[in-house]
Parts: structure tokens; sequence; C-alpha cells
């Protein structure tokens, strides 16, 4: 900006936001994870991890966890589903969801229904399952 005076208001304006944000979540008295997607640390607020990955990476470690998992899996049932892989590999349902064709194709694995018994459904209910 031209005028400096003017920077520096935005500047401090642009800070206080982001800091007051960051505290909104009290991380003194919880446990918190605070995620802050700036170039630049926030002063009085130094950065425990700074992470440079790019999404496509973090999406390759999604997939490979949901692979080796899928694959504990089949040699223990000889089928996955997608609860069952969301339970065991910690990851959302919804999560697994995004992931399950690719993880079907690239493990070649086909789909087929199973009847699997819950506490809900004692007798079983079909499901959709990844077969070998």
């Amino acid at each position: 900006m031209a005028d400096d005076r003017l920077a520096a208001l935005y500047g401090r304006r642009r800070w206080s936001e982001m800091y007051q944000a960051a505290h909104r979540v009290r991380p003194l008295l919880n446990q918190r994870r605070i995620v802050i997607t700036c170039a630049i640390p926030l002063p009085g607020l130094e950065p425990t991890e700074v992470v440079y990955s790019p999404p496509r990476t973090q999406r390759e470690q999604t997939m490979e966890k949901l692979e080796r998992t899928a694959r504990s899996l089949l040699d223990e049932h000889g089928y996955v589903t997608r609860g069952d892989l969301a339970r065991v590999a910690g990851i959302h349902k919804s999560t697994v969801g995004y992931y399950w064709y690719g993880l079907v194709d690239r493990l070649n694995l086909h789909l087929g229904e199973i009847t699997v018994p819950s506490a809900r459904y004692p007798k079983g209910r079909p499901t959709q399952a990844a077969l070998r």
C-alpha cells in the first residue's frame, strides 16, 4: 500500500482477527489442534508443525492406509464392507465412501451383497461388500 499508516492498520486488523479466532477454542484450557492456513506464523502463537505437503499427498496417504486395512480384512474375512473398513482404519465413514470405488478397482475386487448380522438386525441385512 502507498500509505504506511493504512498498511499498518490493515495488518493489525488482519493479525488480530486470526489471533482471536485461534484463541476462540481456548487452547490453554483444552488440548486442541488449531489449523491456520496462512503462509506467515502469527506473532505470539508459534506453530508446532508446519505442513507444506499438497492435498494430493494426503489423499495418497489415506488411500494407502485404506488399502492396507482392506487387505487385512480380506485376509481375515474374505470380504470388506465400508463400515468395517471405517471402523478398523479409524477413518470417518464418509471418507471411506469417497475412496470406496477407487479402492475396489485398485485391489481388483468386485462388489456384491452379503448378509451381516448386527445388534439391530440379528438375522442380518443385505450389505454391499467388496469381494475377491
